[in-house]
């Protein structure tokens, strides 16, 4: 299916100074795929600092840890929703005026 300009769809990697800091998201589907303790994991990030996110996705298993620390061990459930391929895309949120920066992202394929 062909999406607009510029829109994306599928999981999601949430990193937010809000509650959405370090979920699973489903873009365009069924939203929040698992939830995590906020308080807990906004433990692990630095504010002002560089933040080392890792996101490894092995099949239906989906795993994110943000600086060591891991937020979500998912493993897809329904076969038929959760997407086997698509791009991978670094976005920001619409809403007011914001700055974000990445660097040093690697990709490996796993084996």
């Amino acid at each position: 299916k062909q999406h607009p300009e510029h829109v994306v769809r599928g999981y999601q990697a949430d990193i937010a100074d809000n509650k959405f800091l370090g979920i699973l998201y489903e873009e365009g589907g069924r939203g929040i795929l698992q939830n995590v303790n906020g308080e807990e994991v906004a433990k692990h990030l630095k504010p002002d600092d560089w933040n080392e996110y890792v996101i490894t996705a092995d099949g239906p298993h989906i795993t994110q840890a943000l600086n060591g620390f891991t937020t979500v061990d998912y493993t897809e459930q329904d076969a038929a929703k959760g997407a086997k391929e698509g791009i991978i895309a670094l976005q920001i949120h619409v809403g007011p005026k914001m700055e974000i920066r990445f660097k040093d992202i690697e990709l490996k394929e796993l084996k």
